[in-house]
Formats: C-alpha cells, structure tokens, sequence
C-alpha cells in the first residue's frame, strides 16, 4: 500500500525536533489512515502537498519547499490542521479506484468545511476529527448496503432500539455528506481504471478489456448495468453501477 511518512527532522535556535515530527506524523497518519480505508491507489504521490513542520520561537509553523516561513501559528492544532486541509484536498484529486463512499465522504467533508486549499491557512471549518467521522459514517453506510435486508429486517422489529436510532443517525449523517449521490471523483482513473479494478478488486494491471464490457438496462428500474463477459459470451459479473463493491466483483 502506498504510504506517506516521515523522512527527517531538523531543529535551528533550539526549536524542538519532537514537536515537529509529531506534526508531521499526525498528518501523514490521515493521509495513509484515508487510503487504507479507500483501497484506492494514488496516481501521483508526488501531487501531494506534505510539506515541512517546526516551532520557531513561540509559533508553530509550516516551512515551503524553499525553507520559508509559509504560515505560523500559537496553537498547535491550528497547525496541523491547516496542513492536513491542504493535504487531502490534494490526495483526493490522486485516488484512482477504491471505495467510492469514502471518497465522497472525504469530497464533501472537504467542500463544507469552507476552505481555499489553493492558500495555506484557510481551511475554514475543517478538523481531523471531523474527517474521522464523516470517514466512519461512510464505511457504516457501505456495510449497510451491503446487509440491507438483514439490517432492514432488524429495525421493522424494533424501530424504538438504540440499534434502529443509531441507524437512522448514521442515514441523516450519510445523507448530509451525499454519500447516496455519485460524485466526480468516483471516476477518478476514467474507463482504464474501472476496467482494471472490476477484473479483480485491485488496481494492478489485470483487467478485462473493451470487448469483456457491454451495457444493458435493468427492466425494473431503467438503471444502466455494465455486463461483463468473457471471449465465449458467458456472463462474468455485472457490478454496482455505483461502486463496483467487492462483493459483486468476478475475474473473468
């Protein structure tokens, strides 16, 4: 899995080396906690701002790539996430294929937060914990459908449970983030990235090819279905036009 980490430390007039560090491990974590939840595979690592963190007198602050002073701050927090803002604002526009939930949980986390991630310092309302939650109720809302029925059945027999409210929070909080809705970067990768991660469940290079697809529609619901086929014509697999989840997925 691709991973984001720390790759030195410096300290100048006495400044501390571990707070630094701590900073930029904090941020790395979100990054790599993100993609591990995704699955998805980055295009280009190198796209991400990760940029360099320390204390400089009293002040906490972010170094530019020529080893000035971009932002400083007296609060730590405000630092770090200043700095995880501009961050994943750039590690979503890199995240081919994966778990579209968590990407849109990320895009739209990122949209009501307020923020310009093109100016260091205005992230607006956005927190790490934050993110973290928005990046749980995606995952709660993905396994919900993937065990609807199941679940469905449990709250018809107590709609007044602590599991049935605790559901129907998780719902609003999915609906706010509009994890029901395709998003552009569901498409991130475009056609050779869909072809390749429907083949096996993993981005890498195994993929069925133009001919294995063809497209139908469902009689009951109008939506249009990717069929998937092998060279004798036999079905493969036909995926969520959605998310392509691992559950339905098949090798051809």
């Amino acid at each position: 899995m691709q991973q984001f980490l720390t790759t030195s430390s410096w300290s100048k007039n006495k400044g501390s080396r571990e707070a630094a560090v701590s900073f930029s491990d904090t941020v790395a974590g979100v990054l790599n906690a993100v993609i591990a939840q995704s699955g998805s595979k980055l295009l280009n690592m190198s796209a991400v701002r990760t940029g360099e963190y320390g204390t400089y007198k009293r002040d906490y602050v972010y170094y530019d790539k020529a080893g000035y002073i971009a932002y400083r701050t007296d609060k730590a927090d405000t630092l770090i996430n200043a700095g995880a803002f501009m961050s994943v604002s750039d590690l979503l526009k890199q995240m081919m294929g994966g778990d579209v939930y968590a990407k849109r949980a990320l895009a739209s986390t990122i949209l009501q937060a307020g923020g310009d991630a093109a100016t260091l310092g205005q992230f607006g309302s956005f927190e790490i914990n934050v993110l973290t939650g928005n990046l749980s109720t995606a995952a709660d809302y993905a396994s919900y459908l993937q065990n609807s029925a199941a679940i469905n059945a449990l709250i018809a027999a107590e709609p007044e449970s602590a599991f049935s409210a605790g559901w129907i929070i998780t719902f609003a909080r999915a609906m706010e983030l509009g994890l029901d809705r395709r998003g552009a970067t569901d498409w991130v990768g475009g056609w050779n990235a869909f072809l390749d991660e429907t083949a096996d469940g993993k981005i890498d290079g195994k993929a069925f090819v133009p001919t294995n697809l063809s497209f139908e529609l469902d009689p009951d619901s109008n939506e249009r279905l990717f069929v998937f086929t092998d060279a004798e014509g036999a079905l493969v697999g036909v995926p969520s036009n959605d998310n392509y989840p691992k559950e339905s997925r098949h090798a051809a």
